[in-house]
């Protein structure tokens, strides 16, 4: 089982996984071992959140060529397949609708070793900017997003994700 050192500073945690993925031979085949499939979903789900918390550079690590994105409910076609490009310009189309945006975990990570697959529930806090079109007639207020990720990995990058997610009791 590999140690984990906890790290206060941001940067020098998201070095830290860097690093450990860079150098840690964990292609999907040799996965085999419980903690090290458990390691790697834990470090995938920091990653994401860190993602859409605005650190865009992490998605060329952890974004699989050929990344399915099914979202509900879209206007969008709930498989269209994205490179992490597509991916960093969906993010900052997100986050672009608001003029301060946080996501949380709130639930999880939850790993299934089996299947590769890693799960949370996670919260948002934003600020709508005056143009958002499902908000603008309440910009500067606060409020709250809720929802569910189910991300699916093989060599330490995220294949597939499932998606849903609500206004929060605001």
């Amino acid at each position: 089982m590999l140690s984990v050192s906890v790290f206060t500073h941001a940067n020098g945690r998201i070095r830290y996984y860097l690093n450990l993925l860079k150098n840690w031979n964990m292609e999907t085949e040799l996965l085999k071992n419980v903690d090290d499939t458990r390691e790697v979903g834990i470090k995938i789900w920091d990653f994401w959140a860190d993602m859409w918390n605005g650190n865009l550079t992490l998605a060329e690590i952890i974004i699989s060529k050929g990344f399915r994105l099914h979202i509900p409910n879209s206007a969008s076609d709930a498989k269209t397949l994205y490179s992490s490009d597509d991916v960093k310009q969906l993010v900052s189309q997100i986050r672009g609708k608001y003029a301060k945006l946080h996501y949380y975990t709130v639930a999880g990570p939850f790993i299934d070793v089996n299947q590769q697959v890693v799960s949370a529930h996670w919260e948002a806090t934003a600020t709508p900017h005056k143009l958002h079109e499902l908000f603008h007639n309440m910009p500067d207020k606060l409020i709250k997003i809720e929802g569910t990720d189910i991300l699916k990995f093989r060599d330490n990058k995220i294949f597939e994700c499932w998606t849903m997610n609500n206004l929060g009791k605001n």
